[in-house]
């Protein structure tokens, strides 16, 4: 196998959907090479990490021909794809965030197609924060812990004690891409009526 950027990046990742832990060792060994090798292409790990995290986003691919809210729906829902599938990796990325800006380009588009409906550039960033805030929720709540389960029968129980939810019911709370589209819709079309009214 020919070492590369992109290769090590992918071993990076794969490393990370399966432990939520990254050290260049581990990364050498998964790869059969010595560590040292890796630095041929990293200067260290936050550099890798940054890697990872623009290889991730460079999959949330938005189709050009799509404007207003289809886009924003497509750029949402491509996020959630996305990292539903390396939800580890968020994990991990939320833990050790990148030190560079993502895809300053790819923001930008957003919050172009958000100042369409009449936001300013600084509420338009705040729109995005919350879109992009929304899909990390929702794909980091398809999968509850007990302590979450705890906590929500905690809360459902001063309410009505009588919808508790039991451990095989976690499907209740957890978000699921059906839950996460039908109130995706309703941001939406909030983000627009929102400015129809002011």
């Amino acid at each position: 196998m020919q070492l590369s950027k992109e290769t090590i990046v992918l071993a990076g990742l794969d490393i990370l959907n399966k432990d939520e832990d990254l050290n260049m060792r581990k990364l050498a060994d998964s790869l059969d090479i010595k560590a040292a090798s890796i630095y041929w292409y990293f200067k260290n790990k936050q550099e890798l990490v940054n890697e990872i995290a623009v290889y991730l986003y460079d999959q949330v691919v938005i189709p050009s021909d799509l404007h207003g809210l289809e886009y924003l729906k497509s750029f949402c829902v491509n996020e959630y794809d996305v990292f539903s599938v390396n939800m580890k990796a968020l994990h991990y990325l939320y833990k050790n965030p990148p030190t560079t800006g993502i895809g300053v380009e790819f923001a930008s588009n957003i919050i172009k197609e958000i100042m369409s409906f009449g936001y300013s550039v600084y509420d338009a960033m705040s729109v995005l924060d919350m879109l992009h805030h929304y899909v990390m929720y929702s794909v980091s709540h398809n999968r509850m812990d007990e302590y979450e389960l705890f906590y929500a029968n905690q809360i459902i129980s001063n309410i009505d004690s009588s919808k508790l939810v039991k451990p095989n019911e976690l499907e209740k709370l957890c978000s699921g891409k059906q839950k996460f589209l039908k109130f995706l819709d309703l941001m939406l079309l909030s983000i627009v009526e929102n400015k129809k009214h002011k």
